[in-house]
């Protein structure tokens, strides 16, 4: 191959004697008077070499051979700096202008190789790495390349809000940044809102569950992104009619629930007694004036309360008595 030195080895003889002169031309107009010279080409051709060779006695003998000396291959290979995560894509557009390239021996600096000629590798760090390749010819000739591929490390995406649910809307929930290592910020509050502000205000009109999303991205722009849920609740109103609150001991109230979004129910009839029934029938054993409190709760842990007070007014009954005396 080419640059390399070539090594010529005199194997020449004569019975009986000697030889003792050695004429070499080397084709490229080098000469030698060496028996086993050696000789480094610096271009790629074939080239006619002859040797003359001189015995005891002044004898001669003359032999030509063609000698081919194959071109180098000029290894040209890229890659492309990724985030953390992704594959680098290695790109060989190597030449050789006698032949073909047939091997591939990539070193990718982390301790892994590769024999493809465009391999794919993932790497385990964010750092700089150092690879190589060595790439060789059908005819055995080789040259080598180096560079050099950075892994970006990925910026961290966190956001805190201000409450994670609500019981009433609309509603509004701060967003405060908290990621590290970007310089973009796209916040997507799930209702067709986005912006890119680094810190945020939501706001929600309707109940439902919304998936708000916060993707960064650094200077190399690689990114990352966190997903938080906020959720508003339908809002629960306690509400309740009765009928007749007054009269006499011992005395039945019906109480008609129409709390809204409620799924249970605290009734307290201030008596000592209470319930947990949706629309309960309450006696009032003993005559007094008595507050009714009703304590709704719903989806998330919303909830209302609504007291009425002295509602239920119970009278004490009369004893009938009377006495009497005969008269003569």
């Amino acid at each position: 191959c080419l640059l390399e030195q070539t090594f010529f080895t005199d194997e020449s003889t004569v019975n009986p004697g000697i030889i003792t002169n050695w004429n070499w031309n080397l084709g490229d107009g080098s000469t030698s008077l060496q028996q086993n010279p050696s000789l480094t080409y610096t271009q790629d051709s074939t080239y006619q070499v002859t040797l003359v060779v001189t015995a005891t006695g002044g004898c001669t003998d003359t032999v030509t051979e063609l000698i081919k000396v194959f071109p180098l291959p000029n290894a040209i290979v890229t890659a492309e700096n990724v985030c953390f995560g992704e594959a680098v894509e290695f790109g060989d557009s190597s030449t050789v202008n006698d032949g073909e390239i047939t091997q591939w021996d990539w070193e990718f600096g982390d301790g892994d190789g590769s024999s493809v000629q465009h391999p794919s590798h993932v790497y385990p760090n964010s750092q700089t790495y150092v690879y190589s390749v060595v790439v060789i010819s059908d005819n055995g000739c080789q040259d080598a390349t180096s560079g050099a591929v950075t892994i970006h490390p990925l910026p961290t995406s966190a956001f805190q809000m201000s409450a994670t649910s609500s019981c009433f809307s609309p509603a509004t929930v701060t967003l405060t940044n908290q990621s590290s290592g970007a310089n973009q910020f796209e916040w997507n509050h799930d209702n067709g809102t986005i912006v890119t502000t680094f810190n945020s205000t939501a706001n929600y009109d309707t109940v439902g569950q919304y998936n708000i999303q916060l993707l960064v991205t650094s200077q190399f722009g690689c990114q990352d992104s966190s997903t938080q849920l906020f959720e508003i609740f339908p809002t629960v109103v306690a509400q309740f009619e009765n009928s007749e609150p007054t009269g006499c001991e011992p005395w039945s109230v019906d109480f008609i629930n129409q709390s809204e979004n409620g799924t249970s129910y605290n009734w307290d009839f201030y008596d000592g007694d209470g319930s947990a029934m949706e629309n309960p029938t309450h006696t009032f054993e003993n005559p007094g004036t008595y507050s009714v409190e009703l304590i709704v709760e719903g989806l998330g842990g919303c909830g209302d309360t609504l007291v009425v007070p002295n509602l239920v007014s119970v009278w004490r009954n009369p004893a009938a008595s009377f006495e009497y005396s005969n008269i003569p």
